[in-house]
């Protein structure tokens, strides 16, 4: 019986020890890639690291999740730092303004900022620009004075020329032109849906993927004039019913709904390759997208 009981003990021991071997080495591996809070931005191991968290984040699929993971960083985030209900929402369909994701903003501290290995880097307009270390505790007015003496780190692409073509597909340049929007009205409310790619290269590491920015706006008006205010409260249902071609893969399914709030990006699709018999530049996207607002009303885009 003690003899048993003692075999008995020893597989427990041996168990426990292989279980915390196997936590020992795993635990590494799976913080490679994360982000750490290095003074008021976000510091990353490499580029690598950079683009793949940059990926998780645009993965998911509601604000909420995005906002637990800033509070978990702990920074202050560029997405954070702007209202966009202060904004003239008209110049959201401006297609010369550049259109950023969730997920970059969230990653950029209110500086537009982040850290990559030892550089400090700097996102302004279309370009990452390193830092230099006289530069580090500069407000991004005077950075702006000096950016074209600065060192170009890596480009972010986004507004993008797009055309409906004579099959009524949807085609879109991944680099350059201008972005695809659309609206419709109903009852004071303006419900917008904005396509955009976003086109990241810093280092030897890229990402291509296409955004979708859905928004919901009210009318308000004063003695002298109405506009378009955004609504951050609102919620709303997005249904998909989508094909693309080539070397995009589709993030969205369809026939399941995508809940929504306020001004907020979605994910909807990632390049994957290249190759004939399409352009390694082209988006080529197919179907419908249903709005479904909070008051019953169904808007239905065509692309």
């Amino acid at each position: 019986m003690k003899k048993i009981i003692g075999l008995f003990v020893l597989l427990i021991t041996i168990s426990c020890s292989n279980e915390d071997q196997v936590e020992s080495n795993s635990s590494p591996a799976s913080n490679l890639s994360s982000s750490v809070l290095d003074g008021r931005m976000l510091s990353f191991k490499d580029d690598e690291s950079f683009i793949k968290e940059y990926s998780e984040l645009s993965e998911m699929k509601n604000s909420k999740d995005i906002q637990n993971w800033i509070s978990k960083k702990g920074h202050l985030s560029l997405l954070n730092s702007f209202d966009e209900s202060n904004v003239d929402q008209d110049d959201l369909f401006n297609t010369s303004k550049i259109i950023y994701s969730d997920g970059i903003k969230a990653i950029l501290n209110s500086d537009s900022m982040l850290k990559i290995g030892d550089k400090v880097i700097w996102l302004y307009e279309e370009k990452f620009y390193k830092l230099n270390a006289e530069d580090y505790d500069k407000k991004v007015e005077e950075l702006r004075l000096i950016k074209d003496e600065l060192e170009v780190y890596g480009t972010i692409y986004n507004g993008n020329k797009s055309e409906k073509t004579q099959t009524s597909r949807t085609v879109i340049p991944v680099i350059n032109g201008e972005t695809r929007s659309y609206s419709s009205e109903s009852s004071g409310k303006r419900y917008g849906l904005i396509l955009f790619i976003e086109t990241i290269g810093v280092g030897g590491a890229q990402s291509s993927k296409v955004f979708l920015k859905s928004i919901e706006d009210y009318r308000s008006c004063s003695f002298w004039r109405c506009t378009w205010k955004s609504d951050n409260a609102a919620s709303r249902v997005l249904n998909f019913n989508l094909s693309s071609e080539c070397t995009w893969v589709l993030a969205v399914q369809s026939g399941v709904g995508v809940s929504v709030i306020g001004s907020q990006t979605i994910l909807l699709a990632s390049r994957n390759g290249s190759g004939i018999p399409c352009l390694e530049t082209d988006f080529v996207l197919n179907g419908t997208i249903s709005t479904l607002g909070a008051n019953g009303y169904i808007w239905n885009q065509t692309f």
